[in-house]
């Protein structure tokens, strides 16, 4: 009875709180918390701000991948770049398509152009 139109409730107030009143379309992830890393992330989405792209990265650093998909799924995020110690080493990143569940690796200077060419 009153428990489940207080479950109904809170359901439609997460759902309007959600982030799709702001939407992002390139969520940026850091695979580690190194400070290289965490650096790179920010400069890739720097990047995609300077081309109008609503980008973001999470704040905290701690989330494991699959809390970082979810969110994307949850929010609508078209692309998730993953950055991590390997993508430094080989200077490219990791290209998630969230609706096709597609990924490549991609060159670190060919990112933004990567994905704005792919944007629909």
């Amino acid at each position: 009875g009153i428990e489940r139109l207080f479950t109904l409730e809170e359901q439609k107030v997460k759902e309007s709180d959600r982030v799709d009143k702001h939407k992002i379309d390139v969520f940026v992830v850091p695979i580690g918390a190194h400070t290289e890393v965490t650096q790179e992330m920010m400069k890739v989405t720097s990047e995609f701000w300077a081309q109008g792209v609503a980008s973001q990265f999470p704040h905290d650093l701690t989330l494991k991948m699959k809390d970082h998909i979810e969110f994307c799924i949850t929010n609508n995020v078209k692309f998730m770049i993953v950055i991590g110690e390997e993508e430094l080493k080989t200077n490219s990143v990791k290209v998630k398509h969230i609706a096709t569940k597609q990924q490549l690796t991609v060159p670190r200077d060919q990112v933004v152009k990567y994905v704005l060419s792919n944007f629909n």
